[in-house]
C-alpha cells in the first residue's frame, strides 16, 4: 500500500494521540502488571515507528487494533475470565478484555505495523460487560479456553465445551445436552437427589455421554454438598479440589437454587462462596508444592 502526502501527514498525529492515550493508561496504579506489559509493549513500537512514503502495511488499521487493546486494558480486566484462561489455557500469555473486536494474536497486529516486535506471543479475546464477570459464566469459560487451544493448536477444539457440559446444560436449561440419566445414581446430597432425577427426565443418551470424556464426580457431589451447606469447598481431605470441579459444583448449585426460586442475595453469597473456594483451592495447592 503506497501512501499519499496527506497519509503522511495525519499518519504522526494518530500515533501521537495513540502514544498519549497509552502513556494516561500506563500512569493508572489499577492497571495491572499482565495489561502493562501489553503496553510496554505497543509503546516500545510506536515509540520507535518510522514512517516512510512507500510501506506495504495498513498503518490505519494496525493502530485502531492497537486503540482496541488500549481502552480494554484501560477500562479493566474481568477477574474471573482471565483467572480461567490462565489456569487452563494454551502455554501462551492471554488477555481478556473489553473493546477488542474479535480473538486475535499480539502477532496479527504485525501485519500491519513495520517492524512490529514482541518478545513472546500474547492472545487477545473480547468480553463483553453484559456476559457478566462471574464464577458462574462457564459457558464463557469453555468458549474462551477451546478458542486459545484452537488457536494454539491450529485446529479446531471442543475439549473444554465438553469438560463444562453439565454445567452448561443446567445453566442453558438445555438438559438434553448431557446425559444426566447416567448420573442420577451419584452421591448426590438427599436435598437435590429428586431434582437431579426430574433434570434426568428432561435428559437424553447424547454423543457427550460416549465422548470418554470423564468427570470427578465424587469431588463434583462433595463440593455441591458443601456449598449447600454454605461452606466453602476448598479441598477434600488433603488434596485441594479441582477448580473445574468447584465450578461445575457452583452451576449444578445455582442451577438449584434457580429451581427454587432462591433470592437475588442468595445467589449473590453463593457467588462469593465459589468464589472463596477457588481461591482457597489455589492457596492450598501452591502451598503444597512448594512443601
Amino acid at each position: 500500500m503506497k501512501y499519499t502526502n496527506d497519509d503522511k501527514k495525519a499518519l504522526p498525529w494518530q500515533i501521537f494521540f495513540t502514544l498519549k492515550k497509552l502513556k494516561s493508561t500506563l500512569e493508572k496504579p489499577s492497571i495491572s502488571p499482565r495489561g502493562r506489559k501489553v503496553l510496554d509493549i505497543i509503546y516500545d513500537n510506536l515509540s520507535s515507528m518510522k514512517i516512510t512514503g512507500d510501506m506495504p502495511f495498513d498503518l490505519t488499521k494496525g493502530l485502531s487494533l492497537i486503540n482496541e487493546v488500549i481502552s480494554g486494558i484501560d477500562y479493566g480486566e474481568p477477574e474471573w475470565p482471565n483467572k480461567v484462561l490462565k489456569l487452563y489455557g494454551p502455554p501462551v500469555k492471554c488477555i481478556v478484555i473489553p473493546f477488542v473486536s474479535k480473538h486475535m494474536a499480539m502477532s496479527d497486529i504485525g501485519q500491519y505495523l513495520p517492524q512490529w516486535r514482541q518478545p513472546c506471543e500474547w492472545y487477545f479475546f473480547p468480553f463483553s460487560a453484559g456476559e457478566g464477570d462471574s464464577p458462574l459464566n462457564v459457558e464463557l469459560f469453555s468458549r474462551l479456553l477451546d478458542e486459545g487451544w484452537s488457536m494454539y493448536d491450529q485446529k479446531p477444539s471442543s475439549r473444554f465445551s465438553l469438560m463444562f457440559a453439565p454445567a452448561i446444560s443446567l445453566l442453558t436449561s438445555d438438559y438434553a445436552a448431557f446425559n444426566w440419566a447416567a448420573v442420577t445414581e451419584m452421591n448426590w446430597p438427599d436435598e437435590i437427589k429428586e431434582w437431579i432425577k426430574e433434570v434426568a427426565g428432561g435428559s437424553q443418551k447424547s454423543e457427550i455421554g460416549q465422548t470418554g470424556q470423564e468427570w470427578n464426580w465424587n469431588q463434583i457431589c462433595y463440593a455441591v454438598d458443601m456449598l449447600l451447606k454454605n461452606i466453602p469447598p476448598c479441598q477434600i481431605k488433603d488434596k485441594a479440589l479441582d477448580i473445574i470441579d468447584i465450578l461445575i459444583a457452583g452451576a449444578i448449585v445455582g442451577s438449584y437454587k434457580t429451581y427454587l426460586r432462591t433470592s437475588f442475595e442468595e445467589m449473590i453469597s453463593l457467588e462469593r462462596l465459589i468464589a472463596f473456594a477457588c481461591d482457597g483451592s489455589l492457596f492450598l495447592s501452591q502451598y503444597q508444592k512448594r512443601s
